[in-house]
């Protein structure tokens, strides 16, 4: 995944354009390297032309939902495991089943902090860094 050389890259999925603004601005003034998509398909295609460290998504979007994304990551080799941070308005909790058919690490509500936003992509990036080195 990371190494100390570069920056945590990230994907940050959201179609409300400030959310969007805003993570986008928070992670970047934090070092990450931040691409960002207004829907889960852009997100995807994104993250194809180059796996990110973690993605951070909207569970509810146009063309392509965050749950969908996580699934469609999962099963693309090339971003098999790449960890999702999964943002919803509706309180949603992901059942062992869907955990076990996509990457999402954790689920957070909106509204948020976009402090405790990047601290969470931080913490899911380093425990997904500890894994692959285990």
């Amino acid at each position: 995944m990371n190494d100390a050389a570069r920056p945590i890259s990230i994907i940050i999925a959201d179609d409300e354009a400030p959310i969007l603004e805003i993570l986008t601005r928070k992670f970047a003034a934090e070092g990450f390297e931040v691409r960002s998509a207004y829907d889960g398909q852009a997100a995807l295609q994104l993250a194809r032309e180059r796996a990110p460290d973690v993605v951070v998504t909207d569970l509810q979007m146009p063309l392509m939902s965050g749950l969908e994304l996580a699934q469609a990551l999962r099963s693309d080799r090339n971003t098999h495991d790449v960890p999702v941070l999964l943002l919803t308005a509706r309180g949603y909790l992901a059942s062992e089943s869907v955990l076990q058919q996509t990457n999402i690490r954790m689920t957070h509500p909106k509204p948020f902090s976009a402090r405790k936003v990047v601290e969470l992509a931080r913490g899911i990036v380093e425990a997904s860094s500890m894994r692959g080195a285990a």
